[in-house]
């Protein structure tokens, strides 16, 4: 399978196209502007242009780290990052633009403003409702699994990641950082922010298996601590060795594995119909009115939770949202449930069922696990 990258370097755009079939690896094609943007090129990462700084509660940087010529990064420099200001990585914005024309997959990502009427969104750092979102110059995603300090969850270094939370709790405490009662600030993360995401993990890597790219992470171990490959300085790190190990992905650390994380913002329905919202998240999968139903998602019913998934919806509404399982083109675990909410990651003993594409609508709004954590945002 082919796999077809196009760099503009004048509009600063870069663009991918890859068929869905069986296999998540690929033959890199370049053209245009992108002979020098082979795969895990750095180029990449100075294309999207995220860095590492402090946040305090009222969601100011007090410190920031651009990374370096080589892409890497040492965190102590920020200062204190065990029981201070959130450590956070910031991602400005870009606009993205997906589509698929039946098995082929197009995802487009540009610095230029303003690109609506080409068909670009910014999901990842709106508000509001889809239909007049407020716009945010970035956001900011947790470097570090989310810590509960007095019932307000921390981004800190150091520290054990909480589990055993329902989502509505870690909503609470994400959202007890600045005392916002919703659409406001810090939250936990978002549905869109993942989305997002892991469409820059695809642009750079080009290959559905992520435990091939971005290395096994925790995933045959025990629950570790945060802040364990500090001294590590590549963005994207890890290692194919273990499963002991941990990893991050542009800075984040356990992108992949150590605990699942709960993302909002998302739900499915009663006929497996898969919702968004950007604005008025309760975690009450029962109040839908409020989230945008692009009816043709249609996750799979799969309750084995034991295989990839195949076919992704690939539009701007959901990118990433299976809508064929049993397969191996996203080489991670997929549960569909209906009236669920979702768990993406993988936690410490999920082996290769953990990845970055892992997608569960799992948990009703009274779950939880010892093994789910979540992770902190701020828009």
């Amino acid at each position: 399978m082919a796999i077809y990258i196009y760099i503009d370097k004048l509009l600063e755009t870069i663009t991918m196209t890859y068929t869905e079939w069986s296999s998540s690896s690929f033959v890199k094609v370049y053209g245009d502007d992108a002979s020098e943007w082979e795969p895990w090129s750095i180029n990449f990462d100075k294309f999207f242009g995220y860095s590492a700084v402090l946040l305090d509660t009222s969601g100011n940087e007090t410190a920031e780290v651009t990374l370096n010529d080589n892409w890497e990064l040492d965190l102590t420099q920020l200062g204190n990052i065990t029981n201070g200001d959130n450590v956070m990585i910031k991602f400005p914005i870009r606009w993205i633009k997906a589509s698929k024309s039946w098995n082929d997959v197009t995802i487009s990502l540009t610095k230029q403003p303003d690109r609506e009427d080409q068909g670009y969104v910014y999901y990842a750092f709106s508000r509001g409702t889809f239909d007049t979102p407020i716009k945010k110059d970035c956001f900011y995603i947790g470097a570090y699994e989310g810590y509960f300090n007095s019932g307000v969850m921390k981004s800190w270094s150091g520290k054990e990641p909480t589990c055993s939370k329902t989502h509505a709790q870690c909503m609470a405490a994400a959202r007890a950082n600045d005392g916002n009662t919703g659409d406001a600030w810090y939250e936990y993360e978002w549905f869109y922010q993942r989305d997002y995401i892991n469409a820059l993990y695809m642009l750079k890597y080009c290959n559905g298996d992520s435990q091939a790219t971005i290395w096994n992470g925790i995933s045959d171990g025990s629950k570790t601590n945060t802040g364990s490959i500090n001294a590590q300085k590549s963005a994207t790190y890890g290692t194919t060795a273990n499963g002991t190990t941990a990893m991050r992905l542009f800075w984040i650390e356990n992108y992949r594995g150590n605990c699942t994380e709960y993302v909002g913002w998302c739900c499915s329905d009663g006929s497996l119909n898969f919702y968004t919202a950007l604005s008025h998240f309760t975690g009450d999968i029962t109040t839908t009115w409020d989230y945008y139903k692009d009816s043709w998602i249609n996750v799979p019913q799969d309750t084995s939770g034991r295989q990839g998934w195949s076919k992704t919806a690939g539009t701007n509404k959901g990118i990433f949202v299976p809508v064929e399982a049993n397969g191996t083109q996203y080489n991670d675990r997929f549960y569909g449930g209906d009236s669920r909410l979702l768990r993406v990651s993988g936690s410490w003993g999920y082996g290769s069922r953990a990845g970055a594409f892992r997608f569960d609508l799992y948990f009703t709004a009274s779950n939880f696990s010892s093994a789910g954590a979540s992770r902190l945002m701020f828009l």
